[in-house]
Order: C-alpha cells, then structure tokens, then sequence
C-alpha cells in the first residue's frame, strides 16, 4: 500500500507493494504530481495504481531478464532484422554473456568477454596504439574492427533492444580503438598483379574466388554463400545464370539482393567447372577453415606467395581494386558506385526483373 503527501513543489508517495513473490518497499519517491494543484482521491489512488504498474514493468525485467533472454526475444521478434551471419555471431556473444542479468552488464564487463572470445587480440589491450608504428597500428586496427564487428556492435543491438522494451537502462556501449576511416589503407590490386596471381599454380576454386570478386565486387561471404542450386524467387532464374550471364548476389550487410552483370572472364572461369551442384566455393565460412592446410586462408597465401604480392592485400583488397578499376576503366560515378558495388542501402534495384540493365552491363564489360 502507498501513501503520499506534499513536499515543496511535487506529491511524494512511499510504501510497500508485491512484484511476483517479493515485497517492494520504497521511501519517499517523488512523482509528476505538483502539491499546487487539487487532486480527487479517486485519482490519486488511479495514480498510485499505475504508478506500481509501471514500476514492475521497468523493474521486473531487471531482475528477470538476462543477456541470453533478450537476445532469444530479439531473434524472434518479427520487427526486428537480423542477417544470418549477424545470427550466428549474436549467438556466440550469449556464450560469453548469456547468463548474465541485463543490469549487471557494462563496458568492463563487454570488454572481458570479447578478449575471452578473440584471445588473439588479449595481447594488445595495454598497448598504447598511438605511439606504435604505422604496420603496427594498422594490424591491431584490423584485429579490433573485427572484435568490434563481430561481437561488440553485437551486444549494443541486443542492450539497445533491451532498453527499447524497458528491461534496462540505456547504456553507451565502448568499442576498441581502431585507425579512423581517413587514415586506415586501403589495399589494392594491380593488374599485373592479378595476371601473376591467376598463372600462378595456386589451388582453383583460390584463383576463381580472386576472379568473382574482382568482377562482382562481392564481399567475401556473400561470394561464399553463392550456390548453383539457389533460384531468385522474383525472376525463378539462377543465382548463376550462364544463360541471361548475370549473378544474383544476397547482400549480407543491407540483407537484399542485387544482380550483376556477368563479365566474360568471369564466365570463362565458370564455365571451366563441370560439376555444378551445391555452392560455387568449396568453403563454409573463413572461421571454420582458417587452421586447414585446404582452408581459404592459408590457400590465399599460397597465392600471394606464389605471385610474389604483399601479404596485406586480403580478399577484401578486391572489392576495393573492384571500385578502383570500375573509375579507371569504365568511368564510373559515385551513383554508378553504389549501384554496382552495393556499397549503400538503396531501393530494390532489378530483382524482380529478369536482365541486367543495359548500361550496367557496359560498365561491368569495360573492366579489363
């Protein structure tokens, strides 16, 4: 039961009342309520009545709600977006976290755990970076922008939605330091390089990967997840479409889908493929393979080495040699870009189409 009375400016109430099983005392709490005004009994009771409603709405989740149930609420709530690889990586924050109480959760705490989760970025955490060497700060940068990535900006969706649906308060989440985006590399490709690389006696399916993204300017795990088994529902072609030679890409960072124009190298590749079933790329995903002799990364630097170019120039380099080519060989404008690198969300392009757009193709079949 609460009672109230004025003091100064605002109504003041305190008292006892349940919430489940446990009896909730308060002292004296201020309310919205001004002592200058005149108030029925009959709405102060109302008001205390929602006041301790509302009180277990915001306090009941504090107690009830730990990281692991609000990550199952969030995945299951049909309002909410969540790409498959934003899942999987979710799924292994509620590891590190699952079991603990919204309100026991902070940066410190988020810290811990994601050195717990990339033990291979533990040993850097009491450097101080901006002093390091430029290689320096450009290898931890890479290696926090994945932590941060994978598994901070994880856990701020789930806290963000927790505090959406009142189960605890709004919290900054802290990410770890990572070069701005002015002063971090951006890794390219030369021509020359490609040639070395494609001649090179590195594994196929390595060469062909080099290939896809160099004319698709797919991210690497959307070149992963292509399969000669997908369908587009919209047009029920391929996802590899030999025939109209255009690719259907499912964009995992927008969560939509974009076509590309197939370039004639590209099919060329393709083409030297005869058995076409399952996915296109013999790798699940980087995480699964990275320690196998057959894996993706170990096989790239087989490449690399092989080519004689700099070990720095990863998958993701070709999506930036991808832009680059498409301004020095075909021209292309910042719209043009966006459109063709996917590089922004943006309407539905030609997805419930059947054919690439024209002046698409022209841009892709200008890249040497």
């Amino acid at each position: 039961m609460l009672t109230h009375k004025s003091r100064g400016k605002y109504i003041y109430i305190r008292g006892t009342f349940k919430v489940a099983t446990e009896t909730i005392e308060i002292n004296w709490t201020k309310t919205n309520l001004l002592s200058s005004k005149s108030y029925s009994k009959r709405f102060i009771e109302r008001f205390k009545e929602e006041w301790i409603e509302e009180y277990k709405t915001l306090n009941s989740g504090y107690r009830v709600k730990n990281y692991a149930d609000a990550t199952k609420e969030m995945l299951s709530d049909p309002h909410e977006s969540v790409s498959s690889q934003d899942e999987k990586n979710l799924k292994r924050t509620v590891t590190y976290l699952g079991s603990f109480n919204l309100s026991k959760i902070n940066n410190k705490l988020i810290g811990q755990k994601a050195l717990e989760c990339y033990d291979n970025v533990k040993k850097y955490s009491k450097l101080k970076y901006k002093s390091l060497p430029r290689d320096k700060q450009i290898q931890i940068s890479s290696k926090h922008a994945t932590v941060n990535r994978n598994f901070i900006t994880q856990v701020s969706k789930v806290m963000h939605y927790a505090h959406e649906n009142k189960w605890c308060e709004y919290m900054r989440i802290t990410r770890f330091w990572t070069l701005s985006g002015k002063n971090r590399p951006k890794y390219t490709f030369t021509l020359e390089e490609i040639k070395n690389c494609l001649n090179s006696d590195a594994f196929f399916y390595t060469k062909l990967l080099l290939v896809f993204m160099l004319y698709t300017g797919a991210r690497l795990q959307e070149a992963l997840n292509v399969s000669w088994n997908n369908t587009n529902l919209a047009s029920n072609r391929p996802q590899i479409d030999l025939e109209k030679d255009q690719i259907f890409l499912w964009q995992s960072k927008q969560d939509d889908e974009r076509i590309v124009a197939m370039h004639p190298n590209l099919k060329l590749w393709l083409q030297k493929i005869n058995e076409r079933n399952g996915n296109l790329f013999p790798w699940n995903s980087l995480q699964d393979k990275k320690n196998k002799p057959e894996g993706l990364t170990n096989t790239w630097k087989e490449m690399l080495n092989m080519a004689g170019v700099d070990q720095n120039k990863k998958r993701h380099a070709v999506r930036h040699t991808y832009a680059t080519f498409l301004i020095s060989y075909a021209n292309a404008n910042d719209s043009e870009l966006m459109d063709l690198g996917g590089w922004k969300s943006r309407d539905m392009i030609s997805v419930y189409g059947s054919t690439v757009p024209e002046q698409t193709r022209k841009k892709i079949n200008l890249l040497p």
